[in-house]
Protein backbone atom coordinates (compact mmCIF):
# COMPACT_ATOMS: atom_id res chain seq x y z
CA UNK A 1 0.00 0.00 0.00
CA UNK A 2 1.58 3.22 -1.00
CA UNK A 3 1.72 5.96 2.06
CA UNK A 4 0.41 9.01 1.28
CA UNK A 5 -0.89 11.71 3.39
CA UNK A 6 -4.27 10.70 1.16
CA UNK A 7 -4.39 6.95 2.41
CA UNK A 8 -2.94 7.68 5.72
CA UNK A 9 -5.13 7.46 8.96
CA UNK A 10 -2.12 8.76 11.37
CA UNK A 11 0.91 11.19 10.28
CA UNK A 12 3.24 11.87 13.05
CA UNK A 13 6.39 14.08 12.37
CA UNK A 14 9.20 15.22 14.63
CA UNK A 15 7.58 14.32 17.88
CA UNK A 16 9.83 15.17 20.60
CA UNK A 17 9.47 16.23 24.44
CA UNK A 18 11.37 15.75 27.39
CA UNK A 19 10.96 16.35 31.22
CA UNK A 20 12.97 17.68 33.12
CA UNK A 21 15.04 16.26 36.37
CA UNK A 22 14.10 17.02 39.67
CA UNK A 23 17.05 18.89 40.39
CA UNK A 24 16.53 20.86 37.72
CA UNK A 25 19.44 21.27 36.21
CA UNK A 26 19.18 18.92 32.60
CA UNK A 27 16.22 17.80 30.41
CA UNK A 28 15.41 13.99 29.80
CA UNK A 29 14.53 13.14 26.40
CA UNK A 30 11.27 10.94 26.70
CA UNK A 31 10.75 10.83 22.83
CA UNK A 32 13.26 12.50 20.82
CA UNK A 33 12.71 12.76 16.72
CA UNK A 34 9.45 10.01 16.33
CA UNK A 35 8.15 10.10 13.47
CA UNK A 36 5.88 7.33 11.90
CA UNK A 37 3.34 6.73 9.57
CA UNK A 38 -0.23 4.59 10.41
CA UNK A 39 -2.05 4.16 6.54
CA UNK A 40 -6.25 4.13 6.60
CA UNK A 41 -7.25 0.49 7.62
CA UNK A 42 -4.16 -0.65 8.97
CA UNK A 43 -2.89 -1.48 12.78
CA UNK A 44 0.84 -0.41 14.49
CA UNK A 45 2.31 -1.35 16.97
CA UNK A 46 5.08 0.29 19.00
CA UNK A 47 7.49 -2.33 20.45
CA UNK A 48 10.63 -1.06 22.73
CA UNK A 49 12.14 -1.75 26.24
CA UNK A 50 10.57 -0.78 29.79
CA UNK A 51 11.19 2.96 29.98
CA UNK A 52 11.91 3.91 25.80
CA UNK A 53 9.15 6.33 25.50
CA UNK A 54 6.07 4.28 23.92
CA UNK A 55 3.76 5.15 26.74
CA UNK A 56 4.74 8.91 25.75
CA UNK A 57 4.07 8.63 22.15
CA UNK A 58 0.55 7.26 23.19
CA UNK A 59 -0.48 10.24 25.25
CA UNK A 60 1.39 12.68 23.11
CA UNK A 61 -0.20 10.97 20.21
CA UNK A 62 -3.55 10.89 21.81
CA UNK A 63 -3.20 14.70 23.10
CA UNK A 64 -3.24 13.74 26.50
CA UNK A 65 0.12 15.29 26.59
CA UNK A 66 1.93 18.39 24.94
CA UNK A 67 4.51 17.49 22.93
CA UNK A 68 7.40 20.27 22.80
CA UNK A 69 7.63 19.99 18.96
CA UNK A 70 6.62 17.85 15.88
CA UNK A 71 3.31 17.15 14.63
CA UNK A 72 0.46 14.62 15.09
CA UNK A 73 -2.07 14.74 12.52
CA UNK A 74 -4.91 12.50 12.46
CA UNK A 75 -7.13 12.07 8.76
CA UNK A 76 -5.72 15.52 8.11
CA UNK A 77 -6.25 17.06 11.39
CA UNK A 78 -3.49 18.45 12.91
CA UNK A 79 -4.01 17.89 17.12
CA UNK A 80 -1.01 19.20 18.06
CA UNK A 81 -2.83 22.58 17.05
CA UNK A 82 -6.15 22.49 18.07
CA UNK A 83 -7.65 24.43 21.34
CA UNK A 84 -7.85 22.61 24.60
CA UNK A 85 -11.97 21.62 24.29
CA UNK A 86 -10.72 21.17 20.53
CA UNK A 87 -8.89 18.29 21.49
CA UNK A 88 -11.48 17.19 24.23
CA UNK A 89 -13.94 16.97 21.49
CA UNK A 90 -11.72 15.34 19.45
CA UNK A 91 -10.39 13.11 22.06
CA UNK A 92 -13.82 10.62 22.50
CA UNK A 93 -12.50 9.17 19.20
CA UNK A 94 -9.53 8.16 20.03
CA UNK A 95 -8.61 5.71 22.79
CA UNK A 96 -5.45 3.99 23.82
CA UNK A 97 -5.09 0.06 23.95
CA UNK A 98 -3.19 -0.94 26.97
CA UNK A 99 -1.28 -4.56 27.15
CA UNK A 100 -2.04 -5.13 30.76
CA UNK A 101 -6.19 -4.40 31.31
CA UNK A 102 -6.01 -5.15 34.70
CA UNK A 103 -3.70 -2.67 35.25
CA UNK A 104 -5.39 0.27 33.48
CA UNK A 105 -8.66 -0.34 35.32
CA UNK A 106 -9.26 1.76 38.88
CA UNK A 107 -9.60 -1.79 41.30
CA UNK A 108 -11.58 0.46 43.36
CA UNK A 109 -14.22 1.12 40.64
CA UNK A 110 -17.09 -0.89 39.77
CA UNK A 111 -17.09 -2.21 35.93
CA UNK A 112 -20.20 -0.17 35.50
CA UNK A 113 -18.65 2.87 36.80
CA UNK A 114 -15.30 2.46 34.78
CA UNK A 115 -17.88 2.03 31.21
CA UNK A 116 -19.66 4.72 32.35
CA UNK A 117 -17.16 7.45 33.26
CA UNK A 118 -16.34 8.44 29.30
CA UNK A 119 -19.67 7.90 29.05
CA UNK A 120 -20.30 10.62 31.67
CA UNK A 121 -17.87 12.84 30.36
CA UNK A 122 -18.54 12.97 26.43
CA UNK A 123 -22.40 12.59 26.39
CA UNK A 124 -25.65 14.05 28.16
CA UNK A 125 -26.64 10.19 29.63
CA UNK A 126 -26.86 10.32 33.29
CA UNK A 127 -29.29 8.12 35.55
CA UNK A 128 -31.30 4.91 34.89
CA UNK A 129 -30.31 6.18 30.79
CA UNK A 130 -27.16 5.71 31.71
CA UNK A 131 -27.15 2.57 33.38
CA UNK A 132 -29.31 0.41 30.97
CA UNK A 133 -26.60 2.19 28.32
CA UNK A 134 -23.96 0.52 29.65
CA UNK A 135 -26.09 -2.87 30.56
CA UNK A 136 -26.11 -2.69 27.04
CA UNK A 137 -22.51 -1.85 25.80
CA UNK A 138 -21.66 -4.96 28.17
CA UNK A 139 -23.84 -6.89 26.08
CA UNK A 140 -22.52 -6.24 22.81
CA UNK A 141 -19.38 -6.99 23.76
CA UNK A 142 -20.56 -10.86 24.90
CA UNK A 143 -20.25 -9.81 29.08
CA UNK A 144 -23.00 -10.57 31.31
CA UNK A 145 -24.23 -7.35 32.60
CA UNK A 146 -24.34 -8.83 35.92
CA UNK A 147 -20.87 -7.82 35.53
CA UNK A 148 -22.05 -4.02 35.93
CA UNK A 149 -21.17 -4.36 39.89
CA UNK A 150 -18.41 -6.60 40.14
CA UNK A 151 -14.98 -5.43 40.44
CA UNK A 152 -11.62 -5.92 37.66
CA UNK A 153 -10.33 -8.73 39.95
CA UNK A 154 -13.29 -10.80 39.38
CA UNK A 155 -13.17 -10.98 35.88
CA UNK A 156 -10.82 -12.93 33.29
CA UNK A 157 -8.48 -11.18 31.89
CA UNK A 158 -10.29 -11.89 28.44
CA UNK A 159 -13.32 -10.12 30.33
CA UNK A 160 -11.23 -6.95 31.62
CA UNK A 161 -9.85 -6.88 27.90
CA UNK A 162 -13.32 -5.85 26.38
CA UNK A 163 -14.05 -3.44 29.29
CA UNK A 164 -10.97 -1.40 28.14
CA UNK A 165 -10.89 -2.02 24.69
CA UNK A 166 -14.25 -1.52 23.22
CA UNK A 167 -15.00 2.35 22.19
CA UNK A 168 -18.11 3.60 24.30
Amino acid sequence: MDSTPDNDAIIVESLCKTYGTRRGSSQVFAVDDVSFRVPTGSTMGLVGESGSGKSTVARLVTGLIPADSGTVQIFGEDLTGLSPSALRARRADLQIVFQEPFESLDPRMRIGDAIAEPLRIHTDLRGEVLAAKVKELLELVALDTSLYSRYPHQLSGGQQQRVKTRRY
